[in-house]
């Protein structure tokens, strides 16, 4: 029982690193805000495989576990 009331109380303090490749800063950020995470530096470059403008990576990678709060 007490287990069951500490994760009610405390929650998962971890989030996993949401897909976000292909998508937008704007649609990224949506999604990191939806999972208790932050849109951190951006860094451009150039790709054969996705368009202008579109994520194409992230630190930590899609499917990592991170705190929640922390920048992608």
């Amino acid at each position: 029982m007490f287990l069951l009331w500490q994760w009610q109380c405390f929650g998962n303090k971890y989030e996993e690193t949401p897909d976000v490749i292909g998508k937008s800063v704007k649609e990224a950020e949506q999604i990191f805000n939806k999972n208790n995470l932050k849109l951190g530096k951006i860094s451009r470059s150039y790709s054969d495989k996705y368009p202008e403008n579109e994520i194409i990576k992230t630190t930590p990678n899609t499917g990592e576990r991170v705190e929640r709060g922390d920048s992608v």
